[in-house]
């Protein structure tokens, strides 16, 4: 009996690899049409196929594609004695280094010792690639154009490279956009003006941003507008289910809404430029001095900003506070399933002379009874900002950085005079005057239009602009009812009746 020196593999059988190409529109190939081509050279060759493995839009320079891991390991672990592609370039674009690791798959050549460990499968591809030499032949010929084909591969991938960087830069220099998604408040649409494509304001996307900034200018930080972002229906981020503080702060600090198109060099921010050595630019979301007081407020830390983000519970949460040590109120839920508002520190002796709690159900509904009673009718106001002086800083810091490069490059006496103007420029400009003047203006709703159109966290904002406090005294046993005498509301009637006052501060107590 003749001695098996290396297990069984099912003969007549074939593993085949399909990449579709995201690299250039010219090898847009059909991922039916190159299945169809394997499949039909396994059916002329007699092979039964055991696995089609597909990488949808994975680089040749990928070397662990799922797909192409998976075909490699058919062979290696015995599952086939073919492995079939369409073409080489579809196999890798990687050159000699990743021919190496098809060459030990279908040599079956263990990859530390280089001895052969199995049974040698066959390579084939649809263009006439073919690993057998046939009956007492030399696979050098394979070997030799097996590594050139696969170097010509990794050559066209860094032509194909070279070629859509110079596009890109054609493109953006000339004002259209070469590709890949718009950054947020921007829409690729068809250039009216000629060839390709440019990038207009998004409507939606621009109007989140501006509400937004001035959210920030008016006095929330990042973490209150990042809660109010999350309650807006379809305005998502690109690429998560929801904002947080980074990903909304990286917009709203973002050169796109200033209107700025920069490459990055060395990790630093470079303006592109065209033919001329213009700036190349786009429509800007906010004008220069909002979005400098935007990002000279985003540059200070709140060291509170996290509690301030933290997403209320229930309707008056952080606004009703207990009689007996002025704490903000928690909620609790009792054994019997009723919730209520209760002292934190009643728990604990001596923290609170008289803690108090009361019915959550029942003080949202009279809170908000009350409330739309007395001002339900009334109009809505928001605030805005208007912006002055904020932009010369960020001008005259520019005018600096250039006038630094400038000397670097050449150390002459005209460029350090450039750098003095530009130093005492840039001093004029901080001690200037920056004003950001928040005023109030009707949207054209009532309040109770507001109220009615406004989910739980967003009426307990309405809420907390309008009452500075709700005081909880002690009540009493009965019927289950609030005695309206126990609380102690203390309002700000400037903000729900939209009059202007340029000196209100949030938190200040008005009677």
């Amino acid at each position: 009996m003749a001695r098996t020196l290396f297990p069984t593999v099912p003969t007549n059988t074939a593993s085949i690899n399909i990449r579709l190409s995201r690299e250039a529109a010219e090898e847009n190939l059909s991922r039916d049409g190159m299945r169809k081509d394997c499949i039909a050279l396994c059916e002329r060759m007699g092979l039964r196929v055991v696995a089609v493995h597909i990488d949808d839009g994975v680089s040749g320079s990928v070397r662990n594609r799922p797909g192409f891991v998976a075909w490699l390991d058919d062979a290696r672990e015995g599952r086939c004695d073919h492995l079939v592609a369409w073409h080489v370039d579809r196999m890798t674009r990687e050159g000699v280094n990743v021919a190496a690791l098809i060459l030990d798959a279908i040599e079956d050549k263990d990859p530390e010792t280089g001895k052969q460990v199995r049974q040698k499968v066959r390579l084939l591809d649809t263009k006439g690639l073919d690993s057998d030499p046939g009956p007492g032949g030399d696979d050098s010929a394979f070997r030799f154009k097996f590594i050139i084909a696969a170097e010509i591969a990794r050559a066209e991938r860094e032509r194909m490279r070279d070629r859509n960087r110079a596009a890109h830069r054609r493109a953006t220099a000339a004002g259209r956009w070469s590709g890949g998604p718009p950054p947020y408040g921007f829409q690729a649409v068809d250039n009216p003006d000629g060839p390709g494509v440019v990038l207009v304001h998004q409507p939606e996307e621009v109007a989140f941003i501006r509400e937004a900034a001035e959210r920030i200018l008016t006095g929330q930080n990042i973490s209150q507008v990042t809660r109010w972002a999350n309650l807006q229906s379809g305005m998502k981020p690109r690429k998560a289910e929801n904002w947080n503080r980074r990903s909304l702060g990286h917009i709203l600090n973002g050169f796109p809404i200033q209107g700025k198109v920069v490459a990055m060099v060395e990790d630093k921010p470079v303006p592109v430029v065209d033919e001329t050595g213009t700036p190349v630019t786009l429509e800007p979301i906010l004008d220069a001095d909002t979005s400098a007081a935007l990002r000279q407020k985003l540059a200070v830390r709140n060291p509170n900003e996290a509690k301030a983000g933290r997403k209320p519970s229930r309707l008056l949460s952080g606004i009703v506070q207990c009689s007996g040590c002025s704490s903000r109120m928690t909620v609790g839920r009792r054994g019997n399933g009723h919730i209520n508002y209760r002292c934190p520190e009643g728990a604990t002796d001596g923290l609170c002379r008289r803690p108090v709690s009361i019915s959550a159900p029942l003080l949202e509904e009279l809170i908000e009874t009350g409330f739309l009673r007395t001002y339900g009718d009334n109009p809505e106001y928001v605030k805005r900002a208007q912006v002055a002086g904020a932009a010369l800083i960020d001008e005259a810091e520019e005018a600096k950085t250039a006038a630094l490069n400038a000397l670097s490059a050449a150390p002459t006496a005209e460029n350090l005079q450039r750098l003095q103007e530009a130093d005492a420029t840039l001093a004029e400009a901080i001690a200037m005057p920056r004003e950001t003047r928040v005023t109030l203006v009707p949207t054209g709703r009532t309040v109770a239009e507001a109220w009615a159109a406004s989910s739980m966290e967003e009426r307990r904002d309405i809420l907390a602009a309008n009452y500075v406090s709700i005081m909880v005294g002690p009540g009493k046993r009965g019927k289950r009812s609030i005695d309206p005498s126990r609380l102690t509301i203390i309002s700000q009637p400037t903000i729900a009746l939209g009059h202007q006052d340029e000196d209100w501060t949030p938190g200040k107590m008005v009677g």
